[in-house]
């Protein structure tokens, strides 16, 4: 009996060697994830032991420890498995950009808006001819994400659906901190681990010994963004920066608030952090909610565009119960909306606005085989009216009538905008703007007024890269062609310290304007 618990040692012990020897994980996460799996065995097999007393529990243990065993290393089999690097030759690669561009000309209405072809011809082919006689998956990414960039369209960029696929980016070390940039510097909010802790308030002035400009532009190439609104929302992404780093370790340059002494600390984001944000994320994950706030005033977080089964009965709910609490401000909360399907927030247009409106001022597409076929220009254009290549415009003549509406809100209303409100939710916005009689508090949108959206979806022949590219140009209402976002009337922000202490200084602000009206 002794010699098979030793045998049983052994095997951990050259396991954890051999994983340890795997340069897709980090040590810590090795252990984090192996104490995880062991205390769950544990914990199952003493709940298991409640309807199997018929032995002692020392006995049961010993008997228990070997299925145990089996189970950690079977597991940990899936990971090392999902860890591993795959790779593409060098001639498939140059095959799948090929294929990339020449499907992003043919479906997008304006690919070159913001980088001539010439430009980005130049760029790919010096991407073309450095790359290697293979080249890893996830670099392959990162190579078609620095291509997509120079669009400066945020519905046109490679997924990371292929990583996601393999549990990559779930196993994988992400950066440990949250972090705010605020005119080019980047500020920690809070700290998602409990080893390698910064002081929140602190500023990054460095990381693996690029600075904090450095970092920012080299982020900045990696994702897909209109303006800086918008990429300061996504380059702070904890996943992101774990990507940007390849999933390793960070040596962190950082100042304490209040002081000029530079700090070094080395940390990474393992197991508990993605924890941490999965359960942040879960308690801010309702798209549809109301609530009262004190003062009777009424509160709609508008979070998402994707409830197409909810939504109507949500809003029928929400402005029967305001009616009878003879509410008479009303706040829409579109922070975090980062867009989804443009009917539900018309919808909503419909229990707020008293007069026409139109959700844009026209749209534009490029008539494409591959959109053909989606049947997504079926209520544009007649299949025999189409000429693969071009451009089709239609403005909106006629606005909605406001159906009637029992239920219409009579009331003062508030919107709040910011950084997060992206795609659909800037549709809404620029609405409100234009056909509502209410008042946007907060920072400009992260979607501009005048871009590219509608998202259509293919993927590359070799490495089966899913990529995501926009076949529609939409011109808001009382939009202008600047690359800026909607902008409010009255500009509110959480500095550093309301991000630390959880303060939402938008809508206090808000509620103080209601209280003075």
């Amino acid at each position: 009996m002794k010699n098979k618990y030793i045998r049983i040692i052994i095997l951990h012990v050259v396991f954890v060697a051999f994983m340890l020897l795997n340069r897709n994980l980090l040590v810590r996460d090795i252990i984090e994830l192996y104490l995880v799996i062991f205390l769950m065995s544990f914990i199952f097999a003493n709940l298991f032991y409640l309807f199997k007393k018929r032995i002692p529990y020392i006995q049961y243990i010993k008997n228990e420890l070997t299925k145990t065993s089996i189970v950690q290393i079977v597991v940990f089999v899936l990971i090392i498995y999902s860890t591993q690097t795959r790779y593409i030759t060098r001639d498939r690669a140059i095959s799948d950009l090929d294929f990339l561009v020449q499907k992003l000309e043919s479906i997008h209405p304006d690919i070159y808006h913001c980088v001539s072809k010439d430009s980005f011809a130049d760029i790919l082919d010096d991407y073309k001819n450095n790359i290697p006689d293979k080249i890893s998956e996830l670099e392959f990414y990162k190579g078609c994400s620095r291509l997509t960039s120079l669009f400066k369209d945020g519905h046109t960029k490679p997924m990371p659906d292929l990583l996601n696929h393999r549990m990559q980016l779930a196993i994988r070390a992400i950066f440990p901190y949250r972090i705010r940039i605020v005119d080019e510097k980047i500020f920690v909010i809070d700290n998602l681990g409990w080893l390698g802790r910064i002081p929140d308030g602190s500023e990054i002035v460095g990381i693996n010994g690029k600075s904090a400009g450095e970092f920012i532009n080299e982020m900045s190439q990696l994702i897909s963004y209109e303006n800086i609104a918008w990429r300061n929302k996504l380059i702070v992404d904890p996943f992101t920066i774990g990507m940007w780093n390849n999933y390793r370790s960070y040596r962190i340059a950082y100042k304490r608030s209040g002081s000029n002494e530079v700090s070094h600390v080395n940390s990474s984001g393992g197991i508990f952090s993605k924890m941490y944000i999965s359960f942040y994320s879960k308690n801010t994950s309702e798209e549809l909610l109301f609530r009262v706030l004190p003062g009777n005033i009424g509160y709609i977080g508008f979070c998402g565009c994707n409830d197409l089964k909810g939504f109507k009965s949500f809003y029928e709910r929400t402005f029967k119960e305001i009616k009878e609490k003879n509410i008479k401000n009303l706040i829409i909360d579109i922070r975090n909306n980062g867009g989804g399907h443009s009917v539900i927030g018309a919808e909503l247009m419909q229990y707020l606005f008293h007069k026409p409106f139109k959700e844009t001022d026209s749209i534009a597409f490029k008539i494409s085989k591959d959109i053909s076929e989606t049947g997504k220009m079926d209520f544009y254009i007649k299949p025999d009216e189409r000429v693969i290549g071009k451009l089709f415009s239609k403005q909106t003549k006629d606005p909605y009538l406001p159906r009637e509406n029992p239920l219409r809100f009579s009331g003062k209303s508030f919107l709040l905008i910011g950084n997060g409100t992206f795609s659909a939710a800037v549709m809404f916005a620029s609405s409100f703007k234009c056909f509502g009689d209410g008042t946007i508090i907060g920072e400009e949108t992260g979607g501009i007024t005048v871009g590219s959206g509608d998202a259509h979806f293919f993927y590359l022949p070799n490495s089966k890269m899913k990529i995501m590219v926009s076949w529609k140009k939409f011109y808001e209402v009382c939009g202008i062609d600047n690359r800026r976002g909607v902008m409010p009337d009255f500009i509110v922000t959480n500095t550093i310290e309301d991000e630390i202490q959880k303060k939402d200084k938008e809508l206090e602000y808000t509620i103080d304007l209601i209280k003075k009206e």
